[in-house]
């Protein structure tokens, strides 16, 4: 899970994270925009 309603992560780091799921087939990606 990410909230970068909290904390900020780069687009570059959010897309690298993204690639590993892909890797390791990971089908969820829970994601907080705002608070």
């Amino acid at each position: 899970m990410h909230n970068t309603g909290r904390n900020f992560k780069p687009i570059a780091q959010l897309k690298k994270e993204l690639d590993l799921f892909s890797f390791y087939k990971l089908n969820v990606f829970h994601w907080h925009l705002t608070r």
